[in-house]
C-alpha cells in the first residue's frame, strides 16, 4: 500500500467511533513472608508494569485519505511504540508477513494526543483498521473497525505514483496487458502497438471488469483505481490479487471514449510449440484465466473479427449463460447502419456487438459489421479495411505483446499442426498433443451470434477459433461442432466477420 500526497479531495461525514482498550503487556512482582529469610543473593528490583490506554476517534475519510486522531497514555516505559494499522483485508490487526498491512507509527504530544495519515489510498474501497502496540518484539491490538474511502474508482483519480509504477509497454505497447500481481502499472496511451500514434484524452476510466461467472465482482475487485498523465494510463491491482478481465478507456473532456484497453489478469500463460513447426500458442483462449481442461474459466472473452475490443463469455464450459460484470448488461446490441458500421464507431463504443450488415427488406448485405458498400464486385461483396487484423499485428490485434491473432487457412497453424478428428481427443472440445510434449485443449467455447446479437453457448456443443486471415466476405477460423444435425470439423472453416468468437494467440517469432 503506498503512501501518496493527493490534492483533489472530498471529505465524507462519519460516524462517530471510538476504541479503546487498557493493555498490561508485562510485569512482575514478588511477596516474601519468610520472617527470617536465609542470606541469598540480591535481588533484582522488580520490573515496573507497562499499561496502555490508547483510543481512536472516528476518522476523517476522504477519497484517497485517511486521518486518524487518538490519545495513547502509556506508563511504566518510554520506548513503547503506538500506532494505526490499516488493510484493505480484514486483518489488520495480523502479523502475517503476506497481508497487505500498513503501520503507520504515531508521535504522540506531551498529552498524549497523536494524528495519523494514510494517502494514496484507492477511492471508493472498504479499508479495516485498529490500533497497535508494539514493545520491543510484543505487539498489542485494539478492535478492528472499518471504513470507505469516498469518490469512484471508475472516475476519479488513484493517487498512483506514476514515477515508479511499473511500465507494461516498455519494450512493445499493446490494446491488451497481462498482470499476475497486485501493485501500480502503467502504459502509453497509444493506439495498439504504434507507439508514434500517441492519444491526448482528459481522463480515464474503467468501463467493466468480470471475474468470467456468474459472480458479481464489487468495483475495483480487478482494477482497483486508474489515472491518465503525461501521456500513461496508470492502473492499481489490488494487493489480494483476483483473476478476471477489465476494459479500460481514455476519455475527452466531454466523455467520450478516445481508445480503450483490456486488462487480462491472470496466471503467465504458457506456452505450446504446435507440430510441424506450426507455431508457438497461448495454452489458453485470449481472456481465460486458466488452460486447466473442463472448467469455466477457460472459455475467455469472445471477439468481433478486426475489432480489439472483447466481449464477455459464457459462465459454464458445459452450459448457457453470459458471465456478469460491473458494466451492466452487457454488450449493448446495434444493427449496421451507415452510422453504426464503421471502425470510428467501434473505437468510441467498444462494449457495443454490432449485427452484420444485411437489409431484410432487400437481402442486400456482407455479413460484415462493417458497413460501407453493400454493393458487389466480381460477383462478391468485398472485404473493406482488410488490415484490421494481419499477420504482422495491425493496431487493432487484441493479443497482449508480444503476440498476434493467428493465420489460419489452408497454411494456417491448425491446418499445418495436423489437427483433425482422428488426431484430436473429445473433451467438452478437443485436446491435441504437441510438439513439445504439451496438450492444447481448446473448449466449445460457443460465441455470440451475428444476426441476433445473442449468446449462442449451447452446452459446449460448439467451438470457432478466428484467424487473421480474412477471405471475401468472411474469416477463415478453426471451427467444431457436435451438433447431431450440423456435426463437423474443420481446421480452415470460414465464417462471417461479424459473429462473436474466441481468440488464441500466436507468439510473434
Amino acid at each position: 500500500m503506498k503512501r501518496l500526497d493527493f490534492l483533489h479531495l472530498r471529505t465524507l461525514s462519519a460516524v462517530s467511533i471510538a476504541m479503546a482498550g487498557a493493555i498490561i503487556l508485562y510485569g512482575c512482582s514478588s511477596d516474601n513472608n519468610d520472617p527470617d529469610p536465609e542470606p541469598g543473593p540480591e535481588k533484582p528490583d522488580p520490573v515496573p508494569e507497562v499499561v496502555i490506554n490508547v483510543s481512536l476517534d472516528a476518522p476523517s475519510v476522504d477519497n484517497t485519505t485517511v486521518t486518524f486522531t487518538g490519545k495513547a497514555e502509556i506508563t511504566g516505559s518510554t520506548s513503547v511504540q503506538v500506532g494505526v494499522a490499516l488493510s484493505i483485508s480484514n486483518k489488520p490487526n495480523s502479523l502475517d508477513p503476506e497481508l497487505p498491512i500498513d503501520r503507520i507509527a504515531a508521535k504522540p504530544d506531551s498529552d498524549g494526543k497523536f494524528t495519523v495519515t494514510a494517502t494514496g489510498l484507492s477511492a471508493a474501497t472498504k479499508y479495516y483498521y485498529c490500533w497497535y502496540a508494539k514493545n520491543g518484539d510484543e505487539y498489542k491490538f485494539g478492535s478492528v473497525s472499518d471504513l470507505t474511502t469516498g469518490g469512484d474508482i471508475y472516475t476519479d483519480p488513484s493517487g498512483i505514483d506514476m514515477a515508479k509504477a511499473a511500465d507494461l509497454s516498455s519494450q512493445e505497447s499493446a490494446n491488451c496487458y497481462m498482470v499476475s500481481a497486485g501493485g501500480d502499472y502503467k502504459f502509453l496511451a497509444v493506439k495498439g502497438n504504434d507507439k508514434a500514434q500517441t492519444l491526448n484524452g482528459a481522463g480515464a476510466e474503467i468501463l467493466w471488469e468480470s471475474f468470467g461467472t456468474t459472480e458479481m465482482p464489487e468495483k475495483g475487485s480487478i482494477v482497483g483505481g486508474m489515472t491518465y498523465k503525461d501521456g500513461y494510463i496508470g492502473i492499481r491491482i489490488p494487493e489480494n490479487f483476483r483473476k478476471g478481465n477489465a476494459l479500460v478507456a481514455l476519455k475527452d473532456k466531454d466523455g467520450n471514449i478516445i481508445w480503450s484497453w483490456h486488462i487480462w489478469a491472470t496466471d503467465k500463460p504458457a506456452e505450446q510449440v504446435y507440430k510441424n513447426n506450426a507455431g508457438t500458442m497461448m495454452d489458453r483462449n485470449l481472456g481465460a484465466t486458466t488452460g486447466t481442461p473442463g472448467i469455466k474459466e477457460t472459455v475467455g472473452l469472445y471477439y468481433q473479427w478486426g475489432r480489439k475490443d472483447p466481449f464477455l463469455g459464457s459462465t459454464e464450459v458445459d452450459a448457457s449463460g453470459t458471465a456478469v460484470c460491473t458494466g451492466g448488461e452487457l454488450p449493448i446490441v446495434t444493427d449496421c447502419t451507415a452510422e453504426t458500421g464503421t471502425i470510428d464507431y467501434t473505437i468510441s463504443h467498444p462494449t457495443t456487438f454490432i449485427k452484420f450488415n444485411f437489409d431484410k427488406s432487400t437481402g442486400a448485405g456482407n455479413s460484415d459489421w462493417l458497413y460501407d458498400n453493400k454493393e458487389k464486385v466480381n460477383g462478391d461483396y468485398p472485404i473493406y479495411e482488410k488490415e484490421r487484423w494481419t499477420s504482422s499485428k495491425s493496431i487493432y490485434d487484441p493479443c497482449p505483446a508480444g503476440w498476434r491473432v493467428p493465420d489460419g487457412g489452408p497454411d494456417g497453424v491448425w491446418t499445418r499442426a495436423g489437427f483433425s478428428e482422428s488426431t484430436g481427443t473429445v473433451y467438452l472440445g478437443y485436446t491435441f498433443d504437441n510438439a513439445d510434449g504439451s496438450k492444447a485443449w481448446y473448449p466449445a467455447a460457443g460465441g455470440w451470434d451475428n444476426y441476433s446479437g445473442e449468446n449462442k453457448m449451447t452446452g459446449g456443443v460448439w467451438g470457432s477459433y478466428w484467424s487473421c486471415t480474412a477471405r471475401t466476405t468472411q474469416s477463415y477460423c478453426f471451427r467444431f461442432s457436435f451438433d447431431p444435425q450440423n456435426k463437423r470439423f474443420a481446421p480452415d472453416a470460414s465464417y462471417s466477420l461479424s459473429e462473436g468468437m474466441s481468440v488464441r494467440c500466436q507468439k510473434i517469432q
